[in-house]
């Protein structure tokens, strides 16, 4: 009896630690046109609040990034960060650039009904090509600050399409090891000497896959620590 008394008292001593490490998940509806489109609301763990950040999770990303993109709803929310991940599966699989806008525009809309003003939006693969244009559009207003992951271009483009220094914003361009457009990226770091953007930072990261043994994931490393530096 004694036996079966610590063991259960362990139970739930962990039981209480691991509810305690984890962001407690609100579920959220976009309304975009026709559309009503699902969202994960982490709020932030701290206070002040230090921002908010739009997840885009969406069709044809690498098996390995929705595990970093989910777990950023996990983590940020320690260091002061409200996080909205905007499940895009459930739109158009490719939206054009105007549904893209109202999504975002959507997203900044609902955070900040919920008192937060400055928000960093991040993307992965194709959609992040998307996202990046989508940001240089004057509809698009109020972000402070962008993370494009494996950002890629799927077709030839003209040098304007790949310029973001009129955004003025700090922007991560950051590369898995895997899958990353090389001769694209350095243009994007060339763009960004050429026009003294010291905002603009390019790193590359591991890509992981499912995390198993709860290691720190590398993805999540960086957006933390690019986080910190800009807005802190």
């Amino acid at each position: 009896m004694r036996r079966y008394r610590i063991i259960l008292s362990l139970c739930l001593c962990v039981g209480f630690c691991a509810s305690g490490s984890y962001v407690q998940e609100q579920q959220q509806w976009l309304e975009v046109g026709q559309q009503r489109i699902p969202a994960s609301l982490f709020k932030s763990r701290k206070a002040p609040t230090l921002g908010g950040v739009v997840v885009l999770i969406a069709g044809g990303n690498s098996g390995a990034w929705p595990h970093s993109l989910h777990a950023l709803g996990r983590h940020l929310p320690d260091d002061g960060w409200t996080i909205l991940r905007v499940d895009l599966h459930a739109a158009a699989p490719a939206p054009a650039n105007d549904q893209l806008m109202q999504q975002i525009n959507a997203a900044t809309e609902l955070l900040r009904k919920d008192g937060v003003q400055d928000i960093v939006l991040v993307s992965a693969g194709g959609i992040a090509f998307q996202t990046l244009k989508a940001a240089k559009n004057p509809q698009v207003a109020g972000l402070q600050g962008l993370v494009l992951l494996n950002l890629n271009a799927t077709e030839k483009l003209p040098e304007p399409s790949l310029d973001f220094s009129s955004l003025g914003m700090p922007i991560l361009d950051l590369l898995t090891e895997r899958g990353a457009d090389q001769n694209a990226a350095l243009q994007r770091k060339l763009l960004a000497q050429q026009f003294n953007m010291p905002s603009y930072r390019q790193t590359r990261a591991p890509a992981a896959g499912p995390n198993w043994h709860k290691r720190r994931d590398p993805i999540v490393q960086r957006v933390r620590g690019w986080l910190r530096r800009n807005f802190s």
